[in-house]
């Protein structure tokens, strides 16, 4: 709103003057507030774009919106050349971010997506404590997460003398692999997977999280787990509501007999083959 008004300024004002209009009319000095008002409220227009467009948006990104917006607005507090409303709204603004997002960054589980998401993991923290917080956290985690091969027994050898064939061939050399990567001790595999992630570059920002994990999940089987359950939290209900809104679309008067399954059906259909 406050953005149209700036940008129908010169006619309005010349309506005024030609009405002869008896209104009382906006100083210079407001619209100069209304003006650096528009240029704050700026960096919460680009975040409401961003986190209800039509990609996957994690609930990764939520803190790294959050301290963006707080740095933008700090910037706009206890400055002198600015008018003192503004400052005074920027220091509301500040405030409120702050208190809303000491929530987020004190949440485990958006501090875990935050790590297992490839594009940001120590990068994403505001802090090296935060990180730690999350990596002593996630590291539990992964550490009772069980798969297929973890729960099998290993085979008795008969007492029948030496082993002969390949086993022997490669005996030694599997010994090494299964001390380096934890072997049958699920904590120190789980916590090895976890460091080899971690040791990994960072994923471009543009790019998928859920591709990348998708073509690493067998090489960390442990963490995947755990990414299925919590890259799956979104930032936002904006997608799932542009989906509700399609039902008008499908379930017409002409089309008032289609079972609730049917609807469920072409509703997934009409939004993933678009």
């Amino acid at each position: 709103m406050v953005y149209r008004i700036l940008k129908i300024k010169d006619p309005v004002l010349s309506t005024l003057a030609i009405i002869n209009n008896d209104l009382n009319t906006i100083t210079f000095d407001e619209w100069n507030v209304l003006k650096v008002l528009c240029q704050i409220l700026k960096i919460f227009y680009d975040v409401t774009n961003e986190i209800s467009s039509e990609n996957y948006i994690s609930i990764s990104k939520v803190t790294i919106f959050s301290r963006a917006m707080v740095n933008y607005v700090s910037g706009f507090t206890n400055n002198s050349i600015m008018p003192t409303e503004i400052c005074s709204v920027a220091k509301i603004l500040k405030d409120k971010l702050h208190s809303r997002s000491d929530q987020l960054e004190n949440n485990e589980v958006v501090m875990q997506s935050i790590l297992l998401d490839p594009r940001f993991k120590k990068q994403g923290f505001p802090n090296d404590q935060k990180y730690q917080s999350a990596y002593q956290s996630l590291s539990r985690k992964v550490q009772i997460v069980s798969i297929g091969q973890d729960a099998q027994e290993p085979e008795a050898t008969l007492g029948i003398g030496p082993l002969s064939g390949p086993e022997t061939i490669w005996k030694d050399f599997d010994t090494r692999v299964i001390a380096v990567s934890g072997g049958s001790n699920v904590t120190v595999a789980g916590i090895l997977e976890l460091d080899r992630y971690i040791a990994e570059p960072l994923l471009k920002r543009t790019e998928d999280p859920l591709v990348w994990w998708n073509e690493r999940k067998l090489i960390y089987p442990k963490l995947y787990q755990l990414v299925c359950r919590r890259l799956c939290v979104v930032a936002t209900s904006v997608p799932c509501e542009r989906i509700f809104s399609k039902t008008d679309m499908v379930l017409t008067e002409k089309r008032s007999r289609l079972t609730t399954d049917k609807v469920e059906k072409l509703l997934f259909l009409n939004h993933n083959l678009d």
